[in-house]
């Protein structure tokens, strides 16, 4: 191997080691790595090993670094991993969906964003009890985000999973939403049709069976 591959392998080691005992000079440093594929494999490995106190920690600063290189199928990656790790913290997950949310509003509009959002909205509505608390903290993050993707069936997708979620804890926000989301013709006349053939009522927890709308 050539030199400039046994630092790209040694980055994400040194990055890891340096965070276990001080997070913010972790971070500072991988910051100050130069653009490309080993930046964001680090910062990836980075997102994965710190722990819950620091987590949070890597978001913000995290933003100005993907901004940087919004075409990058690397920093796209990054994004996906990073909103996906801070999604699964199982004791309190309401702080870190917050962080989580604010730092996907910050990212740059594009493909990392893009990403990120998707990946964000996945994991909010994933787990029930979680949503639920998150929700009446921030009603507003989910659905600006699903709205923001810049990717017309990536944000429908987005906007229907959120709006779903919603219904089951606040049925008229989620109905109005379905009105007002930034959404093709089909994907708002789709959930009009739900919720006029289906008023939510708790707990709802699937999708309606195949033929329901024939």
């Amino acid at each position: 191997a050539n030199n400039a591959t046994l630092v790209q392998e040694a980055e994400p080691i040194v990055a890891v080691h340096l965070s276990e005992s001080d997070p913010t000079a972790a971070i500072s440093w991988v910051n100050n790595l130069p653009a490309g594929d080993g930046k964001w494999q680090t910062i990836g490995t980075l997102a994965a090993g710190l722990d819950e106190d620091n987590a949070t920690t890597l978001l913000k600063p995290l933003a100005a670094s993907l901004a940087q290189d919004t075409d990058s199928p690397d920093a796209v990656e990054t994004a996906t991993e990073i909103a996906s790790e801070f999604s699964e913290n199982q004791n309190d997950p309401i702080p870190r969906m917050l962080n989580l949310a604010n730092w996907v509003q910050q990212l740059p509009a594009g493909k990392v964003q893009d990403a990120a959002a998707e990946q964000y909205v996945q994991e909010t509505v994933a787990d029930p009890n979680a949503f639920n608390a998150f929700y009446f903290q921030d009603k507003n993050a989910l659905l600006s985000i699903a709205n923001a993707i810049s990717d017309g069936p990536a944000r429908d997708a987005a906007v229907q999973a959120a709006v779903l979620a919603i219904a089951n804890v606040d049925p008229a926000a989620a109905a109005q939403a379905a009105q007002k989301a930034n959404i093709s013709p089909a994907e708002r006349q789709y959930l009009q049709l739900l919720f006029l053939k289906a008023p939510f009522a708790r707990p709802v927890t699937t999708m309606p069976p195949p033929g329901f709308f024939q």
